[in-house]
């Protein structure tokens, strides 16, 4: 028995912190409903195992950029390097949005044209998923996304010249830390549908399902206009969650020390200064 085995077998469920308090049980639980008749629709083969795999492992990594950007923007704003401001706390809740809609079964994958979403998308897409709970939090959420939105275009384009005494838009870092915190636990409440719908209708326990190269990639290897990188650490990961696992398991099973701790590393320095082994649970409970 592996150790997600384990944990699942002990009833170890994720700790939510805020789905309770910001839906009530009606708006959960349709919520529950909505989500979950999609994923059992889902017919497994390896093209969906493939698929899902990635989707959740893409997922992760937005969990852990986001963590990365919203701790460096703690640490600048304690030592008044706020020009990343606007950047980091856009950017780190747009990494939760597409963490959140990689997790939507409706969110058609179309060969890992889902990864390239623009902008607009994404943030409309997740306002759209919002209204399933919550239509006034979708309202809010919104709103919040087109501020912080001209918030960083104000900066890219224009840069005031009196700093960020130009921006009065009441969106404090911990408000930032909230929304980014809610949609990841979204993401982790579907990719626990995700596993309940596999278990009930895959057949796993008869059949191995295979990794397939071309999704596998998709989460390896990045090709730009003129550039390709092959990253070898996300290779490693892939391949030995799929060894790992026959079961798709949802995000917070799907973690593992070594996969959280190497990500973190990667941005640690010799020198004193910012270090990302702190908060590191920030927005998510990550092992």
């Amino acid at each position: 028995m592996n150790s997600s085995e384990l944990r699942m077998s002990l009833g170890d469920s994720y700790p939510y912190s805020l789905l309770d308090k910001i839906f009530c049980n009606k708006e959960l639980d349709k919520y529950k409903q909505t989500m979950y008749k999609q994923f059992v629709e889902i017919l497994w083969d390896d093209d969906k195992y493939s698929e899902w795999m990635i989707r959740n492992y893409l997922s992760i990594k937005m969990i852990l950029s986001s963590s990365i950007m919203l701790t460096s923007c703690e640490y600048s704003i304690k030592h008044n390097v706020r020009v990343v401001e606007p950047y980091l706390c856009y950017y780190s809740i747009l990494n939760c949005c597409r963490c959140f809609l990689y997790t939507i079964p409706s969110m058609e994958w179309n060969d890992g044209e889902l990864m390239t979403m623009n902008h607009s998308k994404a943030i409309n897409c997740t306002v759209d998923y919002l209204k399933i709970a919550s239509r006034t939090l979708a309202n809010r959420f919104e709103n919040d996304m087109s501020i912080l939105k001209y918030y960083r275009e104000l900066f890219s384009y224009h840069f005031p010249a009196n700093g960020l005494g130009s921006v009065k838009n009441g969106i404090t870092f911990n408000g930032i830390v909230e929304r980014c915190k809610l949609l990841v636990e979204l993401a982790q409440y579907n990719s626990s549908l995700l596993h309940k719908a596999f278990v009930r209708k895959s057949n796993y326990k008869h059949r191995a399902f295979t990794l397939k190269g071309e999704y596998a990639s998709k989460g390896f290897i990045y090709e730009g206009k003129n550039e390709m990188l092959i990253d070898k650490d996300d290779y490693y990961r892939i391949s030995y969650i799929c060894r790992k696992y026959n079961v798709i398991y949802s995000l917070y099973h799907t973690m593992t020390e070594g996969m959280t701790e190497d990500f973190f590393g990667a941005w640690c320095s010799d020198k004193e200064g910012y270090n990302p082994d702190e908060n590191w649970k920030i927005i998510f409970d990550i092992p």
